[in-house]
């Protein structure tokens, strides 16, 4: 079975909620820039924090833009053939 989040904003209460359930391969698709230049060091580190632990967490990362698949977060996963890109559908 599978554990699918969509949601950027969900996805450290997704990684939490699924804690302790063995046999669900979770799926993380990360559609936003990872960098928000207003935020304090404080944030930053934490979103950062929360980022790797996201990323240990997952069987696959779907990423909705190909430059995300560069993103030092990600480096790991895409090393482990965990990251896969899709552009987004809407073509602007």
């Amino acid at each position: 079975s599978a554990f699918v989040s969509l949601g950027n904003h969900g996805h450290i209460a997704a990684m939490l909620a699924s804690v302790g359930l063995s046999g669900v391969r979770r799926i993380y698709r990360i559609s936003n820039d990872l960098h928000h230049p207003g935020d304090g060091n404080v944030k930053r580190a934490l979103r950062w924090i929360s980022l790797k632990s996201l990323v240990r967490s997952a069987d696959r990362l779907i990423l909705v833009s190909p430059h995300l698949v560069d993103a030092p977060a990600f480096s790991t996963a895409a090393e482990a053939g965990k990251v896969i890109a899709i552009s987004n559908g809407v073509d602007a």
